[in-house]
């Protein structure tokens, strides 16, 4: 049953007790004088009768209860009558039918008032059993026009209660209910009940419901985005983990093709080198033989670091920045001097503590082999100027070298990609992706960071930080140019 039909049903059951306990109340109040006029009435009329029938003779007394003429004529009127003699016999009796031999025990209750009748010859007294006279219609009328409008009144009671209680309690009940059941299976933006700006205990209730519906919506919409969140990180870990496994079969694939190139190399390093030993000091065949050896030393040293980066080592000693990228610029010179790209060197002026730093000299050598690298085909597509800087040295206590382009640049989006692993934004089969990815990953192996700054048609630097060594640790930070460290 809903809520209405009980509340209706109890206003209904109370408007009915309370109908009958005015009723019960009033009734008696107004209908006590009535009644006890008419018992008077009965009572003067049944003493009127009763005198009367003791003056006519007793000889005589059954002919006038037959005829029944001055009965009557008695004022007031009399109601039903009827006289017993001596032995009880009805002698006459008010209604026209012949009376009974006797009086029964319903018709003796019916007549209730009793007069005995005197006899003056002495002998055996006769009974009058009279019953009062009904109550005037009147006041009949009275009473039913009382109970009808107290009906109507207790009606228009009960719906006023009902309207009230609607207007003040079901609808903003119902109201609250449709809405929680939108709560308990809707979806997104959940509805509020209209303000209510009753001070009561429903307008209490109103207000602390809009304010759970606020805070709900509030989590949903944030579990939303949370959950998009968390999707887009559980994607991009999944690309993450194909990307490691996918380096990690490169890795397992560079480190079977280095070992096999180290040997051979190896043997072609010794003959270059026996070769150096018998060439003219000073003659181009020595020069050209001086570059063999050092670019196969070179590449042995890069074969070596594939190595040690499948294994990695923790070989590392006293390294000068500025030594190490003068070793990635010789091995570029071929190609910088056939793009006519100037280099222009910021390092620590004589006398000035230089860029120390405790590491792998490979490993950094292959870091600043990339830069330069990069910077190289930053330029490529540019015309002049190509200037390339380079530099290094100290900051408090730490150590920086960076590499520095005239060439295209990067957009922001590129910039912040960059360093991810297979991405680049060179053509296919001129780029794999993955260098400055080696290059993150050997600076964070030296406990570094890399930066790095760039623009759109202004060219990028690279600036590696990384902790400087015992000798330069506590050394004041040196006068460099205004671009060293930039």
């Amino acid at each position: 049953m809903k809520l209405r039909a009980k509340i209706l049903l109890l206003i209904a059951s109370l408007m009915g007790i309370l109908y009958v306990l005015v009723a019960a109340a009033l009734l008696p109040e107004m209908a006590g004088p009535s009644v006890r006029k008419s018992r008077e009435r009965g009572e003067a009329a049944a003493q009127m009768l009763a005198t009367i029938l003791e003056l006519i003779p007793r000889d005589q007394r059954r002919l006038a209860l037959a005829e029944r003429r001055e009965i009557f004529n008695v004022q007031p009127a009399p109601g039903e009558w009827s006289v017993c003699d001596g032995d009880d016999r009805v002698v006459g009796w008010s209604r026209p039918e012949a009376p009974p031999e006797r009086l029964d025990e319903k018709q003796r209750d019916g007549m209730n008032i009793v007069r005995h009748i005197a006899d003056p010859e002495g002998r055996e007294a006769w009974t009058l059993y009279l019953a009062a006279p009904p109550p005037d219609l009147a006041l009949e009328r009275e009473l039913w026009a009382l109970f009808i409008s107290m009906l109507v009144g207790t009606v228009m009671l009960g719906v006023a209660v009902y309207m009230l209680t609607l207007r003040l309690v079901i609808n903003p009940v119902e109201r609250l209910a449709a809405a929680s059941r939108l709560v308990a299976g809707g979806h997104g933006i959940l509805p509020k009940v209209p303000h209510s700006e009753r001070t009561d205990e429903i307008g209490a209730l109103v207000r602390s419901y809009n304010a759970m519906v606020d805070e709900v919506n509030d989590l949903r919409v944030n579990l939303e985005r949370r959950v998009h969140e968390a999707v887009q990180n559980l994607e991009e870990a999944q690309k993450k983990l194909i990307v490691s496994e996918r380096l990690s079969v490169s890795g397992r694939l560079a480190a079977g093709v280095a070992h096999e190139i180290n040997n051979p190399l190896g043997g072609m390093l010794n003959a270059a080198r026996s070769l150096q030993k018998k060439a003219e000091p000073g003659t181009r065949d020595a020069e050209y033989i001086e570059m063999i050896v050092e670019g196969l030393g070179r590449v042995q040293n890069i074969v070596s670091s594939m190595l040690r980066f499948a294994r990695p080592t923790q070989e590392r000693g006293r390294t000068d920045l500025a030594e190490v990228i003068d070793g990635a610029l010789l091995f570029s010179k071929h190609r910088i001097t056939s793009m006519n790209v100037e280099v222009v060197k910021e390092y620590p002026k004589p006398g000035e503590t230089h860029a120390v730093i405790t590491g792998n000299r490979a490993e950094l050598g292959q870091v600043f082999l990339n830069l330069i690298v990069n910077a190289l085909d930053a330029m490529a597509a540019r015309e002049s100027p190509r200037l390339l800087t380079v530099s290094a040295g100290l900051r408090d206590t730490r150590a920086f070298a960076r590499v520095a382009d005239t060439g295209l640049g990067m957009s922001e989006e590129t910039r912040k990609k960059a360093g991810e692993f297979f991405f680049s934004t060179k053509a296919e089969g001129h780029g794999t992706g993955l260098g400055l990815a080696i290059v993150n990953h050997i600076v964070n192996e030296h406990g570094g960071t890399m930066e790095i700054e760039s623009a759109e048609g202004k060219g990028s630097a690279f600036t590696v930080w990384l902790p400087a060594g015992e000798e330069g640790a506590n050394v004041p930070a040196s006068k460099q140019d205004a671009r060293a460290g930039a």
